[in-house]
């Protein structure tokens, strides 16, 4: 009997953690990197006060500053030419 009852509260809980998770969004990383990127070397402004202005607004956690604020460099396009050759 008392392993049914744990039994029972497990799945309750489980399926409460469950839905909550469901309904959580994600951030969309794409467009933050470009306001992020827009901030810093368009406008110029720092670090400090990009992460203090977009941090809170868009809920970005602190472990992703770092990323946030690496230079990336952007990707190479291949040729219309080099694609025809490359087939």
């Amino acid at each position: 009997m008392l392993l049914i009852i744990v039994g029972s509260g497990i799945v309750v809980a489980a399926y409460h953690l469950g839905r909550r998770t469901g309904m959580r969004q994600t951030i969309p990383w794409r467009p933050i990197f470009q306001l992020v990127e827009h901030r810093t070397h368009c406008l110029g402004q720092d670090h400090i006060r990009v992460q203090g202005e977009l941090g809170p607004l868009l809920g970005v956690p602190a472990w992703a500053w770092s990323e946030l604020f690496a230079l990336r460099r952007p990707l190479a396009r291949r040729s219309g030419t080099a694609l025809r050759t490359a087939q």
